[in-house]
């Protein structure tokens, strides 16, 4: 878990760690709202390792979210990344949801809503969302929460 100086948000010790490891980020304003998924970016798998996100599992590893063995593993949210962005970025997102893409970015990528599960489990998964922290594969779909009952 990163330290966070007095006074310093979630959001901005995530963009200070990562700046550290060599990350860079725009600082253009974006409505998350609107914003698609292709606009934001992963970090290195270099910058991860070191933000905290374990290395890949190899072949053979258990899914965290089947309980089987994998064969091939992908980094997922583990919530839909706009609701979390949406949740976590505090003082950084106005109420009609604008906010700095670097922020985005960096709550986009942060370890605590990444883990790695088997390609089958992502497949399946979509971005429902979870009610009681279990792996959600139906319900409530992250895109079908209106960011402003997140917000305030």
């Amino acid at each position: 878990m990163p330290s966070h100086k007095k006074g310093e948000t979630h959001s901005k010790t995530l963009v200070r760690k990562a700046r550290s490891h060599g990350a860079r980020f725009r600082s253009n304003l974006v409505n998350l709202n609107t914003l698609e998924r292709k606009k934001v970016s992963w970090l290195s798998k270099s910058i991860l390792y070191k933000m905290g996100v374990p290395a890949k599992p190899k072949w053979g590893s258990i899914c965290p979210s089947c309980g089987k063995k994998g064969d091939s593993f992908e980094l997922d949210h583990m919530g839909p990344w706009r609701q979390y962005i949406a949740a976590v970025a505090g003082p950084h997102i106005s109420k009609g949801g604008i906010i700095k893409i670097r922020h985005v970015r960096m709550l986009y990528n942060d370890p605590h809503n990444l883990w790695w599960i088997c390609k089958k489990c992502n497949g399946k998964k979509s971005d429902f969302i979870s009610e009681d922290g279990s792996v959600p594969m139906s319900g409530v779909k992250g895109r079908n929460v209106k960011l402003k009952s997140i917000i305030g």
